[in-house]
């Protein structure tokens, strides 16, 4: 136990040197740079950055946001455990799925962006919610896919035996054996599609969707720096409260299975 807190505090310690050396070098380009149009002070930029705190309409940006990525996960985490397992228990069935999962990895993000652009001209919510499932989707397929294939050969042949691999053995084999897998596919997914919904919102523009790449946007658009990293700034936050939060997960899953 002790062992264990020893290496959580080295672990904090660690970190929060990470971050001092950033701001380090933050402030070794500030002054090498000289130019506060560009890159401004950083007591400027945390200014800014509690200022925006108390900006009503930034936190329903986030909140549309956070909207949209959850219903992308759903969605993505439905189709793509139920494909995975498929795949991982039918090989015909892998066959005709893996064009899908190789075109979805292979295909740049702003590619997609545009082309649901174009076919979802009058509502831009929904290419948005299709691009973010379209990128995740491949990461559930495979690590529910994973799960089945790596379950103990026993346990099936037991299921074979016992007359249950027809009937109920994809639900008991996804609870017991496949489960820790598609969890971590989940855990390893919910960052990447905040920030792919993020850079969809700002290839967009302001104009098209509301979310934070909307305020993201405004302040590239408007050349006001000082506003544009203070939200670098909070997006970075929000991934770290989601990174601490997957962290946790993770450990019940771990600890559970």
């Amino acid at each position: 136990m002790k062992s264990s807190a020893n290496k959580k505090i080295l672990y904090l310690i660690f970190t929060f040197l990470g971050i001092a050396f950033l701001f380090l070098l933050y402030e070794i380009s500030f002054l090498l740079v000289n130019n506060s149009n560009i890159l401004p002070s950083l007591n400027d930029i945390f200014h800014n950055f509690f200022n925006l705190l108390k900006n009503i309409n930034l936190f329903r940006n986030i909140a549309f946001s956070f909207l949209r990525t959850l219903l992308s996960i759903v969605i993505a985490f439905g189709i793509g455990v139920l494909t995975g397992c498929l795949s991982g228990l039918f090989p015909k069935f892998n066959y005709f799925i893996k064009p899908l999962i190789s075109l979805c990895k292979c295909i740049p993000v702003p590619c997609f962006i545009y082309l649901l652009f174009i076919f979802f001209l009058n509502n831009k919510n929904i290419a948005v919610i299709i691009v973010v499932f379209l990128i995740i989707f491949p990461i559930i397929h495979e690590n529910s896919k994973s799960g089945i294939i790596n379950i103990n050969q026993n346990i099936i042949d037991s299921l074979k035996i016992e007359g249950l691999y027809r009937k109920n053995s994809i639900f008991k084999v996804l609870l017991i054996e496949a489960l820790p897998y598609i969890l971590s596919g989940l855990i390893s997914s919910i960052g990447l599609a905040l920030k792919v919904e993020v850079t969809a919102e700002i290839l967009l523009g302001p104009h098209n969707i509301i979310g934070i790449g909307r305020n993201i946007f405004l302040a590239k658009e408007n050349l006001d720096f000082t506003t544009l990293y203070a939200l670098i700034i909070l997006i970075i936050l929000i991934f770290i409260i989601l990174d601490f939060l997957c962290l946790i997960l993770k450990k019940i899953i771990k600890n559970k299975f």
